[in-house]
């Protein structure tokens, strides 16, 4: 049970609404799961984070930043494929073109099979309600991914020239 209490005398023609807070809305699917319900964020949005798994490491993406820990995996394997020893912490410049278009083309695996999942999910029988917003998360998340997976792949073309 939860007991709400004014401050002050509300209209009864007066809208009340509850702040959740940061912590609790973000990344999304924490307020879906918490509260039952999406945040209206935009792709680009920072607070719209999506975790992802590239080269053994996991980490929260969105926005226009890109984690170390993702770039310096993705060098290491890179590396370790081209025959060279590469370790962490090592280098100066780690994050070249062809590190960002690994990092993008894993981003873009995952956004289609999360878009995939949604269309799977939006063609399911059961609760209606939670079904949608399952899938709602799931476009989401798939929008994200694919607007960072661009930007990613931007870096690299301007690193290219």
């Amino acid at each position: 049970l939860l007991v709400v209490r004014a401050t002050r005398d509300i209209l009864p023609t007066e809208e009340i609404l509850i702040d959740y807070g940061e912590s609790s809305t973000v990344p999304a699917w924490r307020c879906l799961t918490s509260y039952g319900f999406l945040p209206d964020f935009d792709e680009g949005d920072e607070r719209n984070a999506v975790e992802i798994l590239v080269d053994g490491v996991r980490a929260n993406v969105g926005g226009d930043s890109v984690p170390f820990e993702l770039v310096e995996a993705a060098a290491i394997r890179l590396a370790r494929e081209d025959g060279i020893t590469l370790e962490e912490g090592e280098g100066e410049n780690i994050f070249t073109s062809a590190v960002a278009l690994r990092i993008a083309d894993r981003a873009t695996e995952e956004a289609q099979q999360l878009l995939c999942e949604s269309r799977d999910l939006e063609l399911a029988t059961g609760d209606t309600y939670s079904l949608n917003l399952a899938a709602a998360l799931r476009l989401s998340h798939h929008k994200v991914l694919t607007s960072w997976s661009a930007g990613l792949r931007e870096y690299a073309n301007s690193q290219q020239c």
